[in-house]
C-alpha cells in the first residue's frame, strides 16, 4: 500500500480532488495530508474498472496531468511503481502538464528507492536527454537534503561541471553539511568558478559549510562586481568574526584596485569593530582609498553605542590615514563632516581634535562662516579645544 495522493477541491464527477494548476514540482508541499476526504490510490484501485477506458493510457488522476507514476514516485511506493511501470508498461518517463517527470518528483519527496529504481531503468544515453533535466534534479534533492539521492545521480552520470552550483548554493543555505560533501566530491575544478555558495554562506552565517567550500576549492578572494568576500562578510547587520579569519585565512587578496565603489577601509569603518578592524588592517590596505562618490573610510562610521570608532580611527592612523583628507563638493574635511550630521559624534570629533585635525577650516553650511574650533566649542563643551595660539 503506498499512501494517498491529494490536492484542494473535491470533484464529485470525477471521483477525487483537484484544484486546476495549483500542483507544482516548485511546490509540492500543495498536497494536503490533513485532507478530510482523499482518494486512496494502491494496485486494487488501479485495477479497479473506473481506470479502464479514458483512463487506461495514462491513469492521468490531476488536472495538471499528474498521474499515478508521479504519485508513486512521490511516496516512494517502489512496488506500485514497478507494478506500474512493468505490467501496465507505463512510460518511466511520462510527463505531466508542466513537463515534469516522475524522477523530478520522486527527488523533490526524498524518495531513494523510486530513484534508484528508475536510474537503473534508463541508459545512459536516456539518462542524457533533456527531459530529465540534471541541474533540477539535483535541486530538488537538495532541497530535501536527500544525498543519497544525489549520490546516485553523480554515480549515474550528472555532468557536475554544467549542473549543481544552485544545489551547492542550496545545500550551503540549509545548512547540509552530508548534501554539501556529497556534491563537492563530485564536482569538478569548472563548478568552483563562481563565488555564489560562498557569498550565499556568508549571508546566512554558515561558517562550517564556508570551511567546507574553501577547502574544496572555492576561492575566498574572488571579486564579483569588485565585490570581495571579505565585503560581504563585513557588510552583514551582525558581523561574524569567525567568517571574517576564516576568509581572511584563505585570502590573498584583500584589498580592490579600483575606485569605482567601497573597499576595505570602508567596509571596516562601516563595521566598527576593532578586533575585526585589527585582523584586517595586518594586511596591505590603502586606508586613504576614496569609493565611487570620493567619500574616504571614516564617512562610514555609524552611531553604534558598542562601536569604537577611535580605536579604528587609532589603528587608520599608524597605516597612514589622512587626517585631514578632503572630499565632496565643494571640498570638505571628516571632521567637518560629522560637525554638519545630527546626532551626537563627539567620540569622532574629539579624536580628531586630539589628532592635528584642522580646526581654521570654515563650517560647512554654516552662515556665518565659524571656523570649526569655534563650532566645536559651542556643540561640544566638554571637547578641550585649544585655542588658536596654542
Amino acid at each position: 500500500m503506498w499512501g494517498r495522493g491529494y490536492c484542494s477541491y473535491y470533484d464529485s464527477d470525477r471521483g477525487y480532488k483537484i484544484k486546476q494548476d495549483e500542483f507544482d514540482i516548485e511546490h509540492i508541499d500543495k498536497l494536503d495530508k490533513k485532507a478530510d476526504t482523499s482518494y486512496q490510490i494502491d494496485r486494487e484501485t488501479i485495477e479497479h474498472q473506473e481506470f479502464k477506458g479514458t483512463h487506461s493510457i495514462d491513469f492521468e488522476v490531476y488536472s495538471n496531468g499528474l498521474g499515478l507514476m508521479h504519485i508513486a514516485a512521490i511516496w516512494n511506493s517502489l512496488d506500485e511503481f514497478i507494478f506500474l511501470h512493468k505490467t501496465h508498461k507505463l512510460d518511466i518517463n511520462v510527463k505531466d502538464r508542466s513537463n515534469h517527470i516522475p524522477l523530478h518528483y520522486a527527488c523533490s519527496q526524498g524518495s531513494t528507492e523510486v530513484v534508484a529504481y528508475i536510474l537503473s531503468q534508463l541508459s545512459d544515453e536516456e539518462f542524457k536527454k533533456p527531459e530529465i533535466d540534471h541541474n533540477l534534479c539535483l535541486k530538488l534533492a537538495a532541497r530535501t537534503s536527500s544525498w543519497r539521492i544525489i549520490e546516485i545521480l553523480c554515480q549515474k552520470g550528472i555532468d557536475m561541471k554544467k549542473n549543481g552550483q544552485e544545489a551547492i548554493e542550496i545545500a550551503t543555505t540549509l545548512t547540509d553539511i552530508a548534501t554539501l560533501r556529497v556534491l563537492l566530491s563530485h564536482s569538478g575544478e569548472n563548478s568552483r568558478v563562481t563565488s555564489s555558495p560562498v557569498l550565499s554562506a556568508i549571508t546566512f552565517d554558515k561558517i562550517d559549510c564556508l570551511k567546507m567550500l574553501f577547502a574544496n576549492g572555492f576561492e575566498a578572494d574572488k571579486p564579483v562586481m569588485d565585490m570581495l568576500p571579505l565585503y560581504k562578510a563585513l557588510d552583514q547587520y551582525t558581523v561574524n568574526q569567525g567568517i571574517v579569519q576564516l576568509i581572511l585565512r584563505y585570502s590573498s587578496k584583500y584589498d580592490i584596485d579600483t575606485q569605482n565603489r567601497m573597499s576595505t577601509v570602508h567596509y571596516i569603518c562601516k563595521c566598527m569593530n576593532p578586533k575585526i578592524a585589527a585582523d584586517i588592517l595586518v594586511h596591505d590596505i590603502d586606508v586613504n582609498k576614496l569609493d565611487e562618490h570620493g567619500r574616504p573610510g571614516p564617512y562610514y562610521f555609524q552611531s553604534k553605542p558598542d562601536g569604537d570608532p577611535a580605536a579604528i580611527l587609532d589603528m587608520l592612523l599608524k597605516k597612514g590615514f589622512n587626517v585631514n583628507i578632503k572630499f565632496g563638493s565643494p571640498s570638505i574635511s571628516i571632521l567637518n563632516h560629522f560637525m554638519t550630521l545630527y546626532g551626537n559624534w563627539e567620540r569622532i570629533v574629539k579624536w580628531f581634535v586630539e589628532h592635528d585635525a584642522d580646526l581654521e577650516e570654515k563650517l560647512a553650511n554654516s552662515k556665518d562662516k565659524r571656523t570649526l574650533r569655534d563650532a566645536i566649542k559651542k556643540v561640544y563643551p566638554k571637547i578641550n579645544v585649544p585655542d588658536k595660539d596654542e
